[in-house]
């Protein structure tokens, strides 16, 4: 009866701690590895009470597979418990029959005398007096994966797309399987905060999308492209964060945005399409990454933009690229410009100010920059001062050495 004693109290001390919280941790694991060779060692020994070992056995093995205990009920025989059933979080339940046996006989078929739970903890109580005690935990909710969302509207959309059990509950694997989320721009969604959680969503699109106010996907790094009229004619939308994997902003993606006043453009960025931002009235500003290749006609077109530097690698700026952007009034060129495409600052009435770093004149195109105010001054590499003014002698006067 010490060895069965010694036994238990090592088992009770290991399954002590074993924690909810913690049945992730694989050292609990190997601790209750070895259990099952201490088992086997008890069998050996009491040999008359296999039921009372296979059920233990049974509550290691459950407790391996890092479930845990949630509820213990008497089964009754009119008044008297002959048994009672553990019940888990996932597994099956396990039931097992008390012997009947007082603590202080000493019968060898007899191990489980009686279970008692409370709160926190499972007791098991043996027939030499020991006691085994297992940590007990509560089922945990479902984790709903639009409540998690701000708004209440975008929770009920999100609820109407991609709830596909029905249940009033979007479950992790629900959450998972987004892909897309194209908002309807009847919607009055004024905020996608939660969209974070949407982990592998590709696609992002809300196209007059009136009252969102703030877009961050920044977490939302399977996104790499923000596709055509993805936020056009969002009239509300006032800021905009990107994820780094953004490679493509493809035409109209920010058109008629006239308040947005904030956006970043990743590294890695190669295209900005046609019309990209045009009409974006509060962009004062753009910070464009040296990744950038290629920008569609009128992408900067009729914004507040104050001032442009546009990226080495670009060999054109391409037509009516800035038109009609009044408050622009500093333009930096790339050494790797060729062309100036037509229209491409016209009406840039405040443009005072341009360097183009290029030792070849750009070929310029028709009203590249007409109506561009006449006290401008154009910086050139010094040694291609004679050359500009010969290849751009509409502007010879304004042209000087940098």
């Amino acid at each position: 009866m010490k060895r069965f004693t010694y036994i238990f109290c090592s088992l009770a001390l290991c399954l002590a701690s074993c924690a909810p919280a913690a049945y992730d941790d694989s050292a609990v694991v190997d601790r209750l590895d070895d259990m099952e060779q201490r088992i086997e060692e008890l069998e050996k020994q009491y040999g008359k009470a296999q039921e009372d070992i296979e059920a233990l056995r049974a509550i290691i093995e459950v407790l391996q597979s890092r479930d845990y205990i949630t509820s213990v009920t008497p089964i009754m025989e009119g008044e008297e418990i002959v048994g009672y059933t553990i019940t888990f979080a996932n597994s099956d339940p396990i039931t097992i029959n008390t012997c009947g046996c007082k603590e202080d006989e000493e019968d060898e078929g007899c191990i489980i005398v009686g279970i008692v739970e409370n709160e926190t903890e499972v007791i098991i109580t043996l027939s030499d007096g020991s006691t085994i005690t297992i940590p007990k935990g509560t089922i945990p909710p479902p984790t709903d994966y639009c409540e998690k969302l701000e708004d209440v509207e975008f929770m009920r959309y999100c609820y109407e797309k991609f709830d596909i059990n029905g249940d009033k509950i979007l479950s992790e694997s629900e959450a998972n399987a987004i892909r897309a989320v194209n908002i309807d721009s009847k919607k009055n969604i004024y905020s996608v905060k939660g969209i974070e959680h949407f982990v592998n969503l590709e696609s992002f699109q809300a196209y007059n999308a009136i009252e969102l106010r703030t877009l961050d996907l920044s977490k939302n790094t399977n996104l790499r492209t923000i596709k055509e009229q993805a936020l056009y004619k969002c009239h509300g939308l006032e800021s905009v964060i990107l994820p780094s994997t953004i490679t493509t902003i493809e035409d109209d993606a920010f058109h008629e945005c006239p308040i947005l006043a904030s956006i970043n453009i990743p590294n890695g960025v190669k295209s900005i399409g046609s019309y990209a931002f045009a009409g974006d009235l509060q962009l004062t500003e753009i910070a464009l990454p040296q990744s950038v290749e290629t920008i569609g006609r009128n992408a900067f077109a009729a914004t507040g933009l104050r001032s442009l530097t546009l990226p080495e690698g670009i060999t054109s700026t391409s037509e009516y690229l800035c038109f009609n952007c009044q408050k622009l009034t500093v333009l930096i060129l790339p050494a790797t410009v060729t062309s100036i495409g037509y229209r491409a600052f016209s009406y840039c009435e405040a443009l005072t100010e341009i360097h183009c770093k290029a030792t070849t004149p750009p070929t310029l195109e028709q009203y590249a920059f007409e109506d561009v105010v006449k006290e401008r001054k154009i910086y050139v590499p010094q040694g291609s001062v004679d050359a500009y003014k010969v290849a751009w002698s509409d502007f010879a006067d304004q042209i000087f050495g940098e």
